[in-house]
């Protein structure tokens, strides 16, 4: 499952780099937020992943844990606090089918690429 975790969000960031105009001097900013906590062992392997293919395309990469397991409105928050840095995506999970859908516009509408990981959202 841990080789499978980092494989998904190596994939994703490196689609990222093929997905999203680089700016001049910058590599990319790819914000993950998704409803877990840091001492959940699953998104600690997608960290991993994540990381080291953000370290591959020289993208500036940040994973956002929630405080408290499964809280989807801390990762709405964490989705808020996102878009006010203006990156060029944002992944997140998705376990609710409409608790997001607000927020993800809004990121849409401001030019970030959104991305859905680990998702079952009709």
């Amino acid at each position: 499952m841990r080789k499978t975790a980092g494989l998904a969000a190596a994939t994703a960031a490196l689609l990222m780099t093929a997905a999203l105009p680089v700016r001049a001097q910058d590599g990319l900013d790819i914000v993950f937020a998704h409803h877990s906590s840091a001492s959940n062992t699953f998104w600690q392997a997608v960290k991993k992943g994540y990381d080291d293919a953000c370290a591959r395309v020289s993208a500036n990469c940040q994973m956002l844990f929630t405080q408290t397991e499964g809280s989807v409105q801390e990762q709405l928050a964490n989705i808020e606090a996102a878009i006010a840095q203006k990156p060029d995506a944002i992944l997140t999970s998705i376990v609710d089918n409409q608790a997001l859908d607000e927020v993800l516009q809004r990121a849409r509408d401001a030019g970030i690429t959104v991305i859905g990981v680990n998702v079952d959202d009709t």
